[in-house]
């Protein structure tokens, strides 16, 4: 066995008694004593389960916690005061804010009462001017201007008071609105209308030519003929085409037509034949009279509609001042 690897070892086995235990001994406590009661009493059952020995609360006093660590703050005189200050101001103020509202309302209201009377007078004296519109002869600038933009001005503040009411007064706010929505857009209207006549009446002016020009005149009726025509040519670029869009058009085929007119008048100043220069003439204020009627017709129509728009806005306007 040494010659294969495997070597024999002598083994000792010692064999010992091992050690007795001793049971500790049992301690028996003496069970707590109950009171004298009754062994049927509930209130004996409970005390035998839960009585403990009075040597177990011996470690046990009260504690008492901090106000600070429970969260608690004590009350102050000072802050109840600043509290009642802060209500008191609170209060106050939102009185003071819904009587200023109330103050804002009335107003409101006087204001729309008083532009609602001022348009009221102007209406017939803004019906004179639209019904002047197409009167033969040339309304007064001036005294029109100055209707249009008073009732304007009155509208304007009419319309911004409107504004102003809450929707308790939406009955009131919106005959005010229409009431002067309509005035505003009269003014408007005839404003442009007044601005298109005017225009129209200086463009269709005759040139200033002599009375019986001769062959010895050709030189200066040529002058003023052309000048002239240069004339209507930059008027009718500065006449819009918006307001009256028809007869606009009429003025620019007339405008196209003096290439004719002014062959046929030059021809008979240089030819001494002076009734065809009368008859040349004659044409002449015959188309310009046609423009200028054609014109008022138009300025007529655009008038009565106006006339009707403001009517209804008069009606808006009194129903404001019968509130």
């Amino acid at each position: 066995m040494e010659v294969l690897g495997f070597f024999d070892r002598p083994y000792v086995v010692h064999v010992s008694t091992p050690p007795r235990r001793v049971a500790r001994p049992v301690v028996v406590a003496e069970a707590p004593r109950a009171p004298a009661l009754d062994a049927t009493s509930r209130v004996a059952e409970l005390w035998e389960t839960t009585q403990i020995e009075e040597s177990a609360l011996d470690w046990w006093k009260p504690h008492v916690i901090s106000r600070r660590r429970l969260g608690g703050s004590r009350i102050r005189l000072s802050a109840v005061i600043g509290i009642a200050v802060v209500l008191v101001t609170a209060v106050a103020g939102l009185r003071a804010s819904l009587l200023g509202h109330a103050e804002r309302v009335e107003l409101t209201r006087a204001t729309i009462v008083s532009e609602a009377a001022a348009i009221d007078s102007l209406i017939p004296e803004l019906s004179a001017v639209v019904q002047a519109l197409d009167d033969p002869s040339v309304p007064d600038l001036a005294t029109s201007t100055e209707v249009v933009l008073s009732a304007e001005s009155a509208a304007r503040a009419l319309f911004s008071a409107a504004g102003a009411l809450g929707e308790d007064d939406a009955r009131i706010r919106a005959t005010a609105v229409s009431g002067a929505s309509g005035v505003l857009e009269v003014t408007s209207t005839v404003s442009r209308l007044l601005a298109y006549r005017l225009a129209v009446e200086g463009l269709l002016q005759p040139p200033a030519l002599p009375d019986s020009p001769g062959s010895q005149d050709l030189a200066q009726v040529t002058e003023i003929v052309t000048g002239w025509r240069v004339d209507v040519e930059v008027g009718l670029e500065e006449i819009t085409s918006s307001v009256l869009p028809a007869h606009r058009s009429q003025l620019e085929e007339w405008a196209a037509s003096l290439d004719a007119w002014q062959v046929a008048y030059l021809d008979a100043v240089r030819q001494d034949d002076t009734a065809s220069v009368a008859a040349a003439r004659s044409d002449l204020d015959a188309q310009l009279e046609s423009l200028r009627a054609t014109m008022r017709a138009e300025l007529g129509t655009v008038g009565g509609e106006l006339l009707s728009q403001l009517a209804d806005a008069s009606e808006a306007i009194e129903a404001l001042l019968g509130d």
